[in-house]
């Protein structure tokens, strides 16, 4: 029950892709990153685009 209430306050976020997409956005990366830091950058450049 700990275990829930950790992972409900927790600021992990659940993203869901297609097939489609997923392979684009693996596509992307260099090979040392991670899926993770893909999307990391990725969202930073919106970031920086909507500004």
């Amino acid at each position: 029950m700990n275990q829930l209430n950790d992972l409900q306050h927790s600021k992990l976020k659940t993203i869901v892709l297609s097939q489609e997409n997923y392979d684009k956005l693996k596509r992307l990366g260099y090979t040392s990153e991670s899926f993770n830091d893909v999307l990391n950058r990725l969202l930073e450049n919106v970031k920086e685009d909507n500004r």
